[in-house]
């Protein structure tokens, strides 16, 4: 099964990878160090039968660049949209699975419109972690009646 953090570690592992940049969670405020990513990751799971179920994840990544004063820099920004969306083009590998990347966009975002953000979503079916009731199993059905046969015959 998999989960939230599975595929926060994925996107993370996937990142360190590509761009050798650390990645944290959105509810880090300080201690970071620059240039880094953030990452935040919405889960959505429904029952899609009684073993299966439908999963639907958005990724949002936040691209802090590196220096003390954070000016927006629309080159750099524009740069690490176009990379971000090649790293994260076709699929992602979570756990042992291939999961589709459907859908990705890049802006900017923040109060000054000066942080580089990138955003996909992953769609999917996973086991269900439920537990399935069983009905009793019926081990012997007598099935012995008496028929009773009437038939009418026509006179030629």
């Amino acid at each position: 099964m998999i989960t939230q953090n599975d595929i926060h570690n994925a996107v993370a592992k996937r990142l360190k990878e590509e761009t050798k940049l650390k990645t944290y969670s959105n509810e880090v405020l300080e201690g970071f160090s620059a240039p880094c990513f953030f990452c935040k990751v919405n889960f959505e799971r429904t029952p899609a039968n009684l073993r299966t179920d439908r999963c639907y994840v958005t990724v949002a990544l936040n691209y802090l660049p590196p220096g003390e004063k954070r000016v927006r820099d629309e080159k750099e920004g524009n740069r690490m949209l176009s990379e971000l969306g090649r790293i994260f083009r076709g699929q992602l590998k979570v756990k042992d699975r291939m999961l589709y990347i459907r859908r990705s966009e890049g802006d900017f975002a923040g109060e000054n419109a000066d942080i580089a953000a990138f955003g996909f979503d992953l769609d999917f079916f996973d086991e269900a972690d439920r537990e399935l009731k069983t009905a009793n199993v019926l081990e012997q059905v007598d099935v012995s009646h008496d028929i009773k046969l009437h038939i009418e015959r026509e006179d030629d």
